[in-house]
């Protein structure tokens, strides 16, 4: 690969996970406040033939029958009828908190990139990305492309979901 195409490449990955970190970072829609029905894990087919693929879905239900998709479950105890708020991200609708209104304000991030397992490829995208403008090995440039593939996949899934 080329040196120009690399460059561009790695400024591209860095604008994608800029642009990510900035709608994940930044302070994010508020809802009105609603009653929690559950939160539960689902199983979801998402492809048909031979061999369907399937996936695991974190959901929050709320008692209106509206239905959010989460990163991750919270922790903790919740009862049916607690009241909640949900915060969007700033640019997106993806939901990165809850708010859990008891006698305090309890936050809980539920947001995909307080998944651990997907903010650490993040991280090390942009650090392959980095070194890859100002370094030149054969094995960074491997990793440069798996760190590509892995941002671009990642940020068509965040950013159009």
């Amino acid at each position: 690969m080329e040196t120009k195409t690399q460059r561009i490449l790695a400024l591209c990955n860095i604008l994608l996970v800029t642009i990510i970190l900035l709608d994940y970072l930044l302070p994010g829609r508020i809802m009105p406040i609603q009653e929690l029905d559950s939160f539960y894990s689902t199983t979801v087919k998402i492809s048909r033939g031979m061999r369907p693929s399937y996936v695991d879905r974190s959901v929050v239900s709320l008692t209106s029958g509206k239905t959010f998709r989460l990163g991750k479950i919270p922790d903790g105890n919740y009862t049916k009828g607690q009241k909640i708020q949900i915060v969007k991200s700033a640019f997106t609708n993806n939901i990165k908190e809850i708010i859990i209104i008891k006698n305090i304000a309890e936050t809980k991030y539920v947001g995909i990139l307080s998944n651990i397992f997907f903010l650490i490829p993040l991280i090390l995208s942009v650090l392959i990305s980095f070194l890859n403008i100002f370094y030149k090995s054969k094995m960074l440039h491997i990793f440069f492309v798996a760190s590509t593939m892995f941002t671009f996949i990642f940020a068509i899934g965040y950013l159009l979901s």
